[in-house]
């Protein structure tokens, strides 16, 4: 009766062990997928954005998204275009502020913002902002 105890708890263990590699196999296969779905943008279409571009993107850089952005003082709520390049160092906003086209290129270093080229001069207290809004959204759009 113990050998027969004995058989049945070491099957048992055997299939317990064997149930928890697949399921660690499975989890490594799903890890797997994720980090190819990063690679490729993570599968962002522009249906995914937040809100249509009012704007088409720059192909000059490596990706785009839209931000929604208020100017709260001013009560002015706009659809931005934000395309970047994949590092990260330079990005082109455009929007339209109250009825006027906005197109600025900011370089990035770290924390620093150099406007590179600003059309109207009223982009350079915002644009951090919304660089930011961008980078904390994640939802980017590469181009083939």
């Amino acid at each position: 009766m113990a050998k027969k105890t004995l058989v049945l708890m070491m099957a048992a263990m055997m299939a317990f062990s064997m149930s928890a590699i697949a399921a660690e196999a499975e989890s490594e296969t799903e890890t797997e997928i994720e980090t190819e779905a990063e690679a490729a943008g993570k599968g962002v279409t522009e249906a995914d954005l937040p809100a249509a571009p009012e704007f088409d993107p720059n192909e000059d850089y490596d990706k785009w998204t839209t931000v929604e952005y208020s100017i709260e003082d001013l009560g002015e709520d706009m659809v931005c275009t934000v395309s970047a390049k994949e590092d990260g160092s330079e990005y082109e906003i455009l929007c339209n502020f109250f009825g006027d086209d906005q197109a600025a290129v900011v370089a990035v270093d770290g924390d620093e913002y150099t406007m590179v080229s600003d059309k109207t001069g009223f982009m350079e207290g915002d644009s951090p902002a919304i660089i930011k809004a961008a980078i904390d959204q994640d939802l980017w759009v590469y181009f083939e």
